[in-house]
């Protein structure tokens, strides 16, 4: 019982420590992703992260995207050819979509 209690206690002292970090509307509009900038997130273990996929505007087309998991050295040379792995996919502009990530190691 005693080890059951201090495990419990340590989860709950590491609960606080993960956060909900600022969601992220995932469009060309976004001044984030302006030319010559890069939106760049450190989350950490346990951090909750959502990505949005806005509603087609009226009058504009519709941005369709994908979002890919890669590794570092894909990210660097922007690259999806090797061992593509689609992390979120935009693609219904009647809707709002929201993805939400939770950053956990596995």
């Amino acid at each position: 019982w005693l080890v059951a209690m201090v495990v419990l206690a340590l989860c709950r002292l590491a609960t606080p420590l993960a956060k909900n970090l600022e969601p992220v509307s995932w469009s060309s509009l976004n001044p984030k992703f302006l030319s010559g900038k890069g939106l760049v997130i450190y989350p950490k273990i346990g951090d909750k992260l959502d990505i949005i996929c806005p509603r087609a505007e009226a009058g504009r087309p519709y941005e369709y995207y994908k979002l890919y998991l890669v590794r570092p050295e894909q990210a660097a040379a922007c690259s999806t050819v090797l061992d593509p792995n689609v992390l979120v996919t935009c693609n219904r502009p009647e809707q709002e979509i929201r993805f939400t990530i939770k950053f956990q190691e596995f």
